[in-house]
């Protein structure tokens, strides 16, 4: 579970995501966005895939952070 939604971009590899009902492939230089929904990111490619996760998740007060 991620601490919110965010764009996901597709370092390298082939990656199957399953979210809201829908399937859909990306491969490397493609960007899918995350919710905060259940879902599903499977690697179907042939070798290693690597994603950069961004996450818009609200700024924590210093007390949550120790």
């Amino acid at each position: 579970m991620h601490e919110g939604p965010g764009p996901r971009y597709v370092l390298k590899g082939k990656l199957k995501v399953e979210d809201s009902g829908e399937t859909k492939v990306y491969g490397a230089g493609e960007v899918f966005w995350e919710t905060v929904a259940a879902m599903t990111v499977e690697n179907v490619g042939t070798s290693t895939a690597e994603i950069l996760i961004f996450e818009l998740a609200p700024v924590k007060s210093d007390d949550s952070m120790k």
